[in-house]
């Protein structure tokens, strides 16, 4: 079930400045391919959606480590769980690592947003302010490079990771502007509703019917089990899944979430062992590409999840008890 929602300069750039100051590469790694796997549909806009409709309130970090040692289950050590939980925010990782990671979030996302703006005709490269592009360069590539070089630079035999303040100030700049001219501007923003409507009315779906199925049950265990569910789709999979549940359907499309199926029930535990050696994979997570749903139609994928979530726990007693 693991699958990282991240991007792909990161790790590689992440590593980099970890080789460069002699510190632990694999440690930098494992923070940076983990650090992201809580992140919603929809990035923040999803992550914001789920913080409101969640009773106990909800951030992609912290659902981060969820997924790596409660979901997972994953032999992390602590150094890796805090880069993790630390990646974002005031916080700040107690190994440099961790802090590697941290600041090679910012420089990655700022520029692969830079280029998916310009792709999407949003901004034009002659919009950006022209002393950053006169710092930095318009080239993506020469850009990470003046960055990732500079952080090393400056970091070398140093306690904590940072930049020059020059470097600094015109990252600073640039993520303003940024956050002015793209991420809140009128062309990005224009989809938000809808696809925030669409990952709630999912979620109020999926609660609802665990409501009917289990009306005994508390809701925060409740929310919580739809929350792992839904949070781990990917865009993709959640669009599909809202046409499955809220659009009109020709009569040969099938909905996967059978677990609704009277014929089901809570004793109906799922063989995992088997079936990872018969796919090669583990736990279904709702990734999986087309392919795999052509080839099996008839899996019942919501089942599998809630299987999943409960394999641990009493199913006599509480069948919605989280791991």
């Amino acid at each position: 079930m693991i699958f990282a929602k991240l991007f792909s300069l990161e790790p590689s750039s992440a590593r980099t400045i970890s080789k460069s100051l002699r510190l632990n590469e694999d440690l930098t790694e494992a923070i940076a391919l983990g650090h992201d796997l809580g992140h919603t549909p929809f990035g923040h806009s999803g992550e914001g959606t789920l913080n409101r409709l969640m009773k106990e309130g909800f951030k992609h970090n912290e659902q981060s480590v969820r997924v790596a040692e409660v979901i997972e289950n994953l032999n992390l050590t602590q150094e890796t769980l805090d880069g993790i939980l630390n990646h974002t925010g005031q916080t700040i990782p107690f190994t440099l690592e961790g802090q590697i990671v941290k600041i090679s979030d910012r420089i990655a996302y700022i520029n692969h947003d830079i280029q998916d703006a310009i792709r999407a005709e949003i901004i034009k490269e002659s919009d950006i302010p022209s002393d950053c592009l006169e710092y930095f360069s318009l080239s993506n590539r020469q850009r990470m490079s003046k960055m990732v070089t500079d952080i090393v630079q400056n970091s070398f035999d140093k306690d904590k990771i940072t930049m020059s303040d020059e470097c600094w100030h015109y990252l600073d700049k640039l993520r303003n502007w940024m956050f002015e001219n793209v991420y809140f501007s009128h062309g990005a923003k224009s989809e938000e509703a809808k696809a925030q409507g669409v990952l709630e009315n999912l979620f109020n779906y999926y609660m609802e019917q665990l409501s009917y199925s289990f009306n005994s049950t508390d809701e925060l265990k409740l929310q919580r089990t739809v929350c792992d569910y839904v949070s781990g789709m990917t865009d993709r999979y959640v669009l599909m899944k809202y046409e499955e549940n809220f659009l009109p359907a020709p009569f040969n499309r099938k909905n996967d979430d059978g677990f609704f199926d009277e014929k089901k029930n809570k004793h109906n535990w799922f063989d995992w062992s088997e079936m990872d050696k018969q796919q090669g994979w583990g736990s279904y997570d709702g990734t999986q590409d087309a392919d795999y749903f052509a080839k099996e139609p008839e899996r019942d994928h919501f089942q599998d999840w809630l299987d999943l979530n409960w394999a641990y726990g009493d199913p006599d007693s509480d069948p919605l008890k989280p791991l």
